[in-house]
């Protein structure tokens, strides 16, 4: 993943964190565990304080006993970054990337309503039809994924994949 689309990520990670009322510890190790995915520890450091400095964390662990209230320039925000996201990535990439907002609201249900409005945005800038979102959706938030419609569930595997 490239640079440019790290830092977007990042922000739009703290912005999410941004519209609710305090942070918890599972959402910064969400983020740390999504970055140790992609990159090597220096980065993983690197990027962490993107977005701790992004969502105005303050502590080493990235709490913050009071966060920002959201403004008119995170909404801002949140369109610019999703318009450099939907510039830079394929539809799967961005389909990708919705996934991962969906799975950082999910973690702390509380705040999901709040937070879902980030998600919307971002999903309709990336021109993700009502219907798959929903499924994406479904499929994040589902605890019992036999629930789930195979049909709805996008594939990702590549072109001329076959199947064992």
């Amino acid at each position: 993943m490239s640079e440019e689309i790290l830092k977007a990520l990042m922000q739009l990670f703290a912005l999410i964190i941004k519209r609710g009322t305090g942070v918890r510890k599972v959402e910064i190790r969400f983020v740390r565990e999504f970055l140790k995915s992609q990159l090597n520890e220096a980065d993983v450091r690197k990027y962490l304080t993107i977005f701790r400095d992004f969502a105005g964390l303050t502590s080493e662990e990235g709490i913050s006993l009071t966060i920002p209230i959201p403004s008119v320039k995170d909404s801002v925000a949140i369109l610019a970054i999703c318009k450099t996201i939907n510039h830079t990535l394929t539809q799967k990439q961005k389909v990708m990337v919705i996934i991962k907002l969906l799975e950082l609201v999910a973690v702390n249900p509380e705040m999901v309503e709040r937070r879902m409005s980030i998600v919307n945005t971002a999903s309709e800038v990336f021109n993700i039809s009502n219907e798959e979102f929903k499924a994406i959706e479904t499929f994040v938030f589902k605890e019992n994924l036999q629930e789930v419609e195979i049909e709805s569930i996008v594939d990702f595997r590549p072109p001329g994949f076959k199947k064992d």
